[in-house]
């Protein structure tokens, strides 16, 4: 498996994340949301996972919009997103970005930010969505 940086949305990756969005039943035109800072992995040139940091003020980042391939299996899915993960955590340390948030609903993701650091927190998030 092979981790390229997704910087500043070039569009060198802009198939591979249409190939990810399309394989989850999710609207293409979510790539114009995705973050500047963000790494991609593929196997065999085949995309199979992607994560991105979204920068925030001070010295803070999101982690955020990770996506997979719903065709490839479950364990390579699972690595290709610790690696990814690995991967931000070292591009936040070069950006200096200091501390990282994470938050989710799916439990294995919690999972897997903790198995890299992540501190646990029992914070209740909302939204509002602003028109």
């Amino acid at each position: 498996m092979k981790l390229f940086p997704v910087d500043h949305w070039v569009g060198k990756h802009t198939k591979a994340m249409i190939q990810l969005l399309e394989s989850r039943g999710m609207a293409v035109d979510l790539i114009d949301d995705l973050p500047e800072i963000g790494v991609i992995a593929y196997r065999n040139d085949i995309p199979v996972a992607a994560g991105f940091i979204r920068r925030m003020e001070g010295s803070y980042g999101l982690m955020d919009s990770y996506i997979t391939n719903a065709t490839e299996s479950s364990s390579t899915r699972h690595k290709a997103l610790s690696r990814i993960t690995e991967a931000l955590i070292e591009k936040a340390k070069e950006e200096g970005i200091s501390k990282l948030l994470a938050f989710s609903s799916d439990q294995n993701t919690y999972q897997r930010s903790l198995m890299h650091g992540f501190i646990a927190m029992d914070h209740k998030f909302s939204l509002l969505i602003v028109k």
